[in-house]
């Protein structure tokens, strides 16, 4: 049996790469979407939304706030640019 003082020991010569990592189980929902074309998300999408209002809301709050985030983004590229 090892005390707590060796436990310790042993631990702290184990390289943090050499621990054994949890890896998320994968998901096969993001591997059909991340394989799927653009215009099926788009398809996939408007059926979902088309009857749930709740969905429908939270797509387009999701993608109002993606596009607002990339227009900053944007918008701050060129005024860098331009002080170059």
């Amino acid at each position: 049996m090892i005390n707590n003082s060796k436990k310790s020991v042993l631990f702290n010569h184990i390289l943090p790469t050499q621990m054994a990592k949890k890896k998320k189980p994968a998901d096969p929902l993001v591997d059909l979407l991340e394989e799927a074309k653009p215009e099926t998300l788009i398809n996939l999408i408007v059926e979902l939304a088309e009857d749930r209002p709740d969905v429908r809301r939270e797509c387009f709050d999701y993608l109002k706030n993606m596009s607002h985030s990339h227009v900053l983004r944007r918008h701050g590229r060129k005024a860098r640019l331009s002080w170059q």
